[in-house]
């Protein structure tokens, strides 16, 4: 039997709350809000996260602003959200799963 509280899913109330993006699916944030949000909670700005990801920083803006056509295809765009969040110290997996979901890709 189970105690009262546990194993029951933990409602976020910020997309960065306890460390993880998984939180944003619960207000229908986008992918570049939870990353911008995530990388301003730790203090990093666009330039910092660029030179820890090796990603140019009108790339990492325009993830923030939902804007992933300059990654270069699906496969980049995967690796750049996770990257960005990894530099932000937040899970990536949740938000790939979302842009996969909501590209079609597998």
């Amino acid at each position: 039997m189970r105690e009262p509280g546990e194993n029951e899913p933990v409602t976020a109330t910020a997309p960065w709350a306890g460390r993880s993006a998984a939180g944003q699916w619960r207000r229908h944030v986008s992918i570049g809000e939870v990353l911008a949000a995530a990388r301003r909670q730790a203090g990093l700005t666009t330039t910092r996260v660029s030179q820890r990801t090796r990603i140019r920083e009108t790339i990492i803006r325009g993830i923030e602003e939902d804007d992933l056509a300059a990654c270069g295809g699906d496969f980049y765009a995967r690796g750049h959200i996770r990257a960005i969040a990894r530099a932000a110290g937040v899970d990536g997996e949740p938000l790939v799963w979302q842009y996969e979901s909501s590209h079609g890709t597998p």
